[in-house]
């Protein structure tokens, strides 16, 4: 595969009985990578997660996203379970670059799901808490 600066691909990986999944956003290309997508493009315009760090985290994890159009953007941090252990909702944000803190204090140590929830997508990104 030829990846593509300014896109976001999504890896499905299983081993039979465990499923796992994760949503990269590819923001530079040190090595051979397509040409990098225009604000114009499809994939352009979509609402992505770019980054999650430090990961793993022990207390408070940064979140970077843009989103494409003004709206509600909800943010959820979601166990194993499928439960929402946190839930950080904003107002209205306009469109473009964000950065929030998540707040892990209280968690048990594990394997996290954080998910931005727009008006028009939901994406996910895996966190450990150490």
């Amino acid at each position: 595969m030829l990846w593509t600066e300014g896109r976001e691909y999504r890896v499905d990986a299983t081993d039979g009985t465990l499923q796992a999944s994760d949503t990269h956003f590819i923001d530079y290309c040190s090595s051979a990578c397509g040409p990098p997508a225009k604000r114009g493009d499809a994939a352009g315009d979509a609402d992505a997660i770019v980054d999650l760090y430090p990961n793993p985290s022990r207390s408070t994890a940064t979140l970077r996203f843009v989103t494409s159009s003004t709206g509600k953007v909800v943010i959820r941090v979601v166990d194993l379970l499928g439960r929402v252990v946190r839930l950080t909702p904003y107002e209205s944000r306009l469109a473009g670059d964000h950065s929030v803190d998540v707040d892990l204090n209280g968690l048990v140590p594990g394997v996290y799901q954080v998910v931005v929830a727009t008006e028009q997508t939901q994406l996910a990104r895996t966190l450990v808490r150490y």
